[in-house]
């Protein structure tokens, strides 16, 4: 990556200020590759995690994939200098750390309706400079740490099983949730005020660099990112109408869930319609906005958690729990 974090010497608001920044053009410029196919297509279907194996959330799980596949290393583990010491490893000669963001909310209790509640006051960041396994070697054997367990990647490559994986999460996630999917037409669309899913028939989708049914899937996915803000679930505004910054905004929301779920499905994501036509808006806006990436990972980063806690995802979230305790 071109973009680098200065923070040095900066303090209070300038500090917030400036890891925004890092963080939103890192995404702007992951977004912007030349190319018809999805921003993420080459790089999406890892889940980076850290050495314990719990996997990275928001602008984190976005960033290090992508760092990932540009230096063409073979994990998805990653880990601070101190963290590999730990595990008998050594960061090898002349390998430049990945800076990653962590935030903490500051809450402040204020008075609505005569009612004390709390709210988010501002975010509190906090940066680590991590090592991917493929840059680190056993102290004692010399071996790669990419090519040791538990660091070599483990996670299931045939594409046979991510697309049923995928389809299990979809199933379950529609069922808990009582959201009816209604084939037909020629668009894919989310209906708010009547909880459902329009999808056009199977039949209706081609093979775009990836397969009919993948192409299905993965536009079905991006539809459930956007009924994750129904009202009885995350409450985001749908009082938009296409085209404007508001409905684009939800676009952009509904991507990056799209792109968080493939990490847990690997399912490999494909461009939604009219993502062109998206993208300047979204350059757009985030010359105006210097937040406007940065919310926009947040909600995503929700409601893929809400996916994850409403599908029977949330069981194999459980069983990683109860082994690591």
């Amino acid at each position: 990556m071109k973009n680098q974090l200065q923070i040095k010497g900066l303090k209070g608001s300038a500090v917030k200020k400036e890891v925004e920044r890092f963080m939103s053009e890192n995404i702007i410029e992951m977004m912007n590759q030349p190319g018809s196919n999805h921003w993420s297509k080459n790089w999406s279907d890892g889940q980076a995690m850290n050495q314990d194996g719990t996997p990275y959330k928001g602008y984190n799980a976005l960033v290090l994939p992508w760092v990932k596949h540009q230096n063409k290393y073979k994990s998805d583990y990653w880990g601070t200098f101190k963290n590999w010491q730990s595990k008998g490893f050594k960061v090898q000669k002349g390998e430049k750390s990945t800076a990653i963001i962590f935030s903490s909310p500051i809450i402040e209790d204020v008075e609505v309706d005569g009612v004390m509640k709390q709210r988010v006051k501002y975010f509190v960041y906090k940066v680590y400079s991590v090592f991917n396994a493929s840059q680190v070697a056993n102290i004692k054997s010399g071996k790669l740490g990419d090519t040791c367990e538990p660091y070599s990647n483990q996670r299931p490559t045939d594409v046979e099983f991510n697309m049923d994986l995928t389809q299990q999460v979809i199933d379950s996630y529609l069922a808990s949730q009582k959201i009816e999917l209604k084939e037909g037409g020629n668009r894919a669309y989310y209906s708010p005020s009547q909880d459902f899913i329009g999808m056009p028939e199977k039949s209706s989708f081609f093979d775009n660099g990836v397969t009919a049914e993948h192409s299905y899937k993965s536009t079905l996915l991006h539809e459930i990112g956007h009924s994750t803000g129904h009202e009885s679930r995350l409450k985001r505004p749908f009082n938009n109408m296409f085209g404007d910054d508001e409905y684009a905004f939800e676009e952009l929301v509904a991507e990056f869930t799209a792109v968080f779920m493939s990490g847990h499905t690997g399912l490999t994501v494909s461009p939604p319609m009219n993502h062109a036509s998206y993208l300047k808006s979204w350059n757009r806006r985030y010359r105006e906005d210097s937040r406007y990436i940065i919310k926009a990972i947040s909600k995503a980063s929700k409601a893929s958690q809400f996916i994850i806690d409403n599908s029977c995802l949330a069981e194999q979230q459980d069983e990683e729990v109860s082994k690591s305790a």
